[in-house]
């Protein structure tokens, strides 16, 4: 041994020596890996639930079916007659409102009806933009393709309904049916592209 040098090894080095004998011996030394801190609370009980293409084929397949059940099986009032004047419904509206004022039956009934048209297809654009959505599609082609199969949907109902004895035809619809189907893209749109954190 030589006079002023330690018999035992500096500290560290023992550390080295064992992960060049792993080395030499093939293998090779695990850090531990570092586990994620628990949110704590009910969010951290939630799981990310993945819709596939398939489910989401199955939402949008049925939504249009209660659609077309709920525009062309439910049978109107009698006396109605088809509408080929474009935004005559606002029209009706701003006289029933000046008339009878905004809280008359007739006023509210027809708000809810052209508030009904977007909202439906509103939730039949969300569904479908999501559906035709798919890596390395252009957003601008998901909205063209809800927008004309949206207008497209809508004219097969109001020409649909044009032959039926207690429904009519409403060319406000189409309008209304269009706006709706893109609002619901957009907002799937934004589903996509936006994360929402609440604090």
């Amino acid at each position: 041994m030589t006079p002023g040098r330690s018999p035992f090894p500096p500290p560290g080095a023992a550390g080295s020596l064992a992960e060049g004998g792993c080395r030499e011996s093939g293998l090779r030394r695990r850090r531990p890996r570092a586990l994620p801190a628990p949110s704590g609370g009910v969010a951290a009980k939630w799981k990310r639930l993945v819709i596939g293409k398939g489910t989401q084929g199955f939402l949008l397949f049925a939504y249009t079916a209660a659609v077309l059940a709920g525009t062309l099986l439910v049978e109107g009032r009698p006396g109605v007659v088809t509408n080929l004047v474009p935004f005559d419904d606002l029209v009706r509206l701003r006289a029933s409102a000046g008339k009878a004022g905004v809280l008359s039956n007739r006023f509210v009934l027809g708000l809810l009806g052209l508030v009904g048209n977007l909202v439906m297809f509103a939730v039949w654009g969300f569904l479908a933009w999501k559906f035709v959505d798919g890596r390395g599609r252009a957003r601008w082609r998901n909205h063209a393709e809800v927008v004309f199969f949206g207008l497209v949907f809508s004219v097969g109902i109001e020409t649909v309904q044009f032959f039926l004895p207690t429904r009519a035809a409403d060319v406000n619809d189409v309008f209304w049916n269009a706006l709706g189907a893109g609002l619901g893209a957009l907002l799937g749109h934004l589903h996509a592209s936006v994360r929402l954190d609440w604090a």
